[in-house]
């Protein structure tokens, strides 16, 4: 199968993580994969076996070289780009694959005519948008749910969304060479030091401000408590003594981040129920998990807490470092992402493109 899939540009998102190892996953089976970027995209992130092509709004495609993303270019410049890309080389692809809710709009204003379109969501992005005031955005992504693509989302709570229409489900998937677990988990009743953790993240909707409220109001009662922060993003003016930083620079630092931790806070705020890679990446890590509910979190296997509420956070993490049934839990979690490899994942996708793909023909 030859496969195209188009993107505004490489990125740090783990939807760009997930897009780098679907290509990569369907590469080493066999099938002709390529990334269509314009031409100024940086390098990827997340590596993949997959060929990169660029273009540009003249329709020149070409292959990529990571030396020719050193200008900035405009976000309409990169869609044209995307425009003429597809319309040169689009009728080379049985399937063409859409992705973040600016990429349909290009392909299906190309009109590839041999191509079958998929748009792969990875979460709603009208909301994002709303919450930043975005409205241009907004309405660009809500009307790209509109477009004649066959879609496919990433957990079952988008299977029927505000507008979007599916034909299956297809999870991220996970590197278990990378994201291993560590030892036993310690006994935190009689610990000297519970190292707890989060990613720090700008957008409110991450909920990093409710994790750091969390964990202040716990380390007050509990001084052995202490907090990495992933990657910073701390809020302005906060801070706290038993507080430090760490910077991963790539998967295999931030899989050793996770597994120097006791606890991993993931508070998100929308869209429960979606996934959520600290989550995931946390489990099979070998991480108790406190969170508001990403899959595959549940009261099994995780430590469920209620919404924008530091308190509650606050309970579990003194819940855990007070009880020892983490380790049952930890044990569940570690079971339950096992079905989140990427060689089933892959699968699991292409088997969707196949049936979809020939039912379009």
């Amino acid at each position: 199968m030859n496969i195209l899939i188009p993107i505004l540009g490489f990125g740090k998102a783990g939807g760009y993580r997930v897009l780098s190892n679907l290509a990569s996953e369907w590469t080493k089976l066999g099938h002709n994969v390529n990334f269509l970027v314009p031409e100024t995209s940086p390098p990827p992130y997340f590596p993949t076996d997959a060929a990169i092509v660029t273009s540009n709004r003249s329709g020149d495609v070409s292959e990529y070289y990571a030396e020719s993303s050193a200008r900035s270019i405009s976000a309409l410049d990169n869609l044209l780009s995307l425009y003429s890309g597809v319309k040169k080389i689009g009728e080379n692809y049985d399937v063409i694959l859409a992705n973040q809710s600016f990429t349909p709009w290009p392909i299906w204003l190309a009109r590839p005519r041999k191509a079958a379109l998929f748009y792969y969501i990875q979460a709603y992005e009208p909301e994002y948008y709303q919450l930043e005031k975005k409205w241009l955005s907004w309405l660009v992504a809500k009307l790209s749910y509109k477009l004649p693509f066959i879609t496919i989302v990433n957990s079952g709570i988008y299977v029927d969304y505000k507008g979007v229409r599916s034909v299956g489900v297809v999870p991220p998937g996970l590197d278990f060479n990378i994201y291993r677990t560590k030892d036993r988990p310690k006994d935190l009743r009689s610990a000297d030091q519970i190292i707890v953790g989060t990613i720090g993240r700008s957008e409110p909707s991450k909920g990093t401000i409710y994790a750091l409220e969390g964990f202040a109001k716990a380390n007050q009662l509990d001084g052995r408590l202490k907090l990495k922060v992933a990657y910073g993003n701390l809020p302005e003016h906060w801070s706290h003594q038993d507080c430090s930083v760490i910077i991963p620079r790539n998967d295999h630092e931030l899989a050793d981040y996770y597994r120097s931790l006791d606890v991993l806070l993931a508070p998100c705020t929308t869209q429960k129920g979606a996934p959520h890679y600290p989550v995931m990446e946390a489990m099979a890590c070998g991480v108790a998990v406190v969170t508001t509910g990403y899959i595959p979190a549940d009261y099994r296997n995780s430590w469920i807490v209620a919404n924008q509420s530091p308190d509650s956070i606050s309970d579990a993490i003194l819940e855990l470092s007070r009880g020892n049934d983490h380790i049952d839990k930890v044990a569940t979690a570690s079971k339950d992402i096992e079905s989140f490899s990427w060689p089933i994942v892959a699968q699991s996708m292409l088997k969707l493109l196949y049936k979809h793909s020939e039912a379009e023909r």
